[in-house]
């Protein structure tokens, strides 16, 4: 039987038996008679992982212990719930709103950072339309200008008026200005007329106008392969690049589907020979440019006879 020696409880100092080998084998040279006197008395500084520091309440200034954790958490370190509950209802002011006059609690730090206050979301969006609309708002940066067109006032952003001669009401009224003082000479694009002549016709109206008049005489029908309605296309016989003075004469127009005026301006092709006469020189032999009449079906007919007297 292993000896025994009579040690004093480090906590409450009573006598207690204990082995050779467990004082042998205790590091600290503490003892206690139970879990209860053990816990007790590594409670608070003597605990080894204790990291705490004396901190003065900030509402009542009583000393007390606070964690390390708890300092770098809270702002604010109080003893009870008490004192916090004291401290933060010093913290509010009472203060007006600026829209309907109502009363509202609120911090310190608020009230004073901001010039007005409000209730809620609503009042301060009906204060500030009241209020900071128009000139009056603090960001405000436009400035009043004239109509270029019209002469009516607008007010538009200084960064724009800085960037830009000329300014409008609408987009109706910038049309109005550019059609007569941006056309030609005067506009900011011009390059001393270096647009075709042949592009400038097509674009205008009576382009559209010929076009017009030459579906209606064919009754919207290809004169070639006789398909009706549809994509059409309004050909010159004539082209305007050998005679640009018959480019809105109906005589000198046919109307032709799509595939057949592809096949017009193509090679090799009983369309293209067809108007042939009328691009070319005599390199091409085969149809006298000088007999070709002027109307599609006499040219399709010539055509025929040429044909038929070349096999023969």
């Amino acid at each position: 039987m292993a000896s025994r020696i009579l040690v004093k409880c480090s906590t409450c100092k009573s006598d207690i038996l204990i082995t050779q080998d467990r004082q042998n084998r205790s590091k600290s040279g503490k003892f206690f008679c139970n879990k209860e006197c053990k816990a007790a008395y590594f409670s608070g500084k003597n605990n080894p992982a204790f990291n705490s520091i004396e901190k003065t309440c900030d509402y009542c200034g009583k000393t007390m212990i606070a964690t390390q954790s708890r300092l770098i958490r809270y702002k604010y370190i109080f003893c009870g719930s008490d004192c916090r509950d004291k401290f933060f209802k010093k913290q509010f002011v009472t203060a007006k709103c600026d829209y309907c006059g109502a009363e509202k609690q609120m911090l310190k730090s608020v009230a004073s950072r901001a010039k007005n206050h409000f209730c809620d979301k609503s009042c301060k969006g009906k204060w500030q339309s009241e209020n900071l609309s128009g000139s009056n708002n603090p960001v405000y940066d436009k400035t009043i200008v004239r109509c270029s067109n019209c002469g009516k006032e607008k007010a538009i952003s200084k960064c724009i008026k800085a960037n830009h001669k000329h300014f409008f009401c609408n987009k109706k009224c910038k049309g109005a200005w550019m059609s007569h003082s941006a056309v030609g000479e005067k506009s900011p694009g011009w390059k001393g007329g270096l647009t075709d002549k042949r592009r400038l016709a097509r674009g205008k109206l009576e382009a559209d106008v010929w076009r017009k008049q030459v579906f209606e005489r064919d009754n919207y029908t290809c004169q070639f392969c006789g398909k009706h309605g549809g994509k059409l296309n309004a050909h010159h016989i004539v082209p305007v690049s050998i005679d640009c003075n018959k480019i809105y004469d109906i005589n000198n127009g046919i109307t032709l589907c799509v595939v057949c005026h592809k096949r017009a301006h193509m090679n090799d092709t009983i369309e293209n020979d067809i108007f042939v006469g009328y691009k070319w020189n005599d390199m091409y032999h085969k149809i006298n440019i000088h007999k070709i009449p002027k109307t599609y079906q006499s040219c399709i007919e010539q055509l025929k006879k040429e044909i038929h007297h070349d096999s023969e």
